[in-house]
């Protein structure tokens, strides 16, 4: 094996950003009802989350629980979705029609099919800084704050326990209390490896340790 192999590109995966708010325990086990989507339309939805700077770092399953779980509503023409100064707590994305971005009574783009929008509202508690109308009929895919957080809250809570289960059954780490090991979780981050990708080179110091989540090396 070549020492002149250049190193493999790593993709690194962080949780997307919530705001620091508490949300309680129970509110993990809420019973959301799962709105039936087709091919075409699950198809619109990853492409407008993937074009979202704060939504594209999701993985694949968040991904897929966000799909199941927008809302469709339809605004008739002239109606406000989002206004500027207010609070929000709903993203959209733009399934048909056509809606006008105006900020201090100044237009600034029309946003139609496929577009996402105020997807900020779910990450933080923050104002609106634009208004955004209906030009058409608008029909919209819609996600609250607390539907999003679910989302997010779940599935690191899962992974935290699935990491804690790996960790209890090493050897070089069975004497640590469960405290310590939660420690170790907290430091821990998520890299993916594509296909004959080297992870650790043999005669090369190391100073990090692995945890295979998903395929095999």
């Amino acid at each position: 094996m070549s020492n002149k192999k250049a190193e493999p590109e790593v993709r690194r995966s962080r949780e997307a950003v919530m705001a620091p708010e508490p949300i309680l325990d129970g509110h993990l086990d809420i019973m959301m009802t799962k709105v039936k989507k087709t091919v075409s339309e699950t198809s619109l939805i990853v492409k407008a989350i993937q074009k979202s700077d704060f939504l594209r770092r999701l993985d694949d399953e968040q991904i897929t629980m966000m799909v199941e779980l927008l809302v469709a509503i339809n605004v008739t023409p002239g109606n406000d979705i989002i206004k500027e100064g207010t609070e929000g707590d709903s993203m959209y994305i733009v399934a048909a029609g056509e809606l006008l971005v105006s900020q201090a009574g100044q237009n600034l783009r029309t946003l139609t099919c496929g577009d996402i929008f105020g997807e900020l509202a779910i990450l933080y508690n923050c104002k609106r800084t634009a208004t955004v109308k209906a030009k058409t009929i608008v029909h919209l895919w819609c996600m609250e704050r607390t539907t999003y957080r679910t989302i997010m809250t779940n599935k690191s809570k899962k992974k935290r326990e699935q990491l804690m289960g790996f960790l209890k059954t090493s050897q070089t780490l069975k004497a640590l209390t469960s405290s310590q090991l939660s420690k170790i979780i907290d430091s821990m981050e998520e890299v993916k490896y594509q296909n004959n990708d080297v992870i650790v080179r043999e005669g090369e110091e190391g100073n990090t340790f692995y945890i295979i989540l998903k395929g095999e090396v």
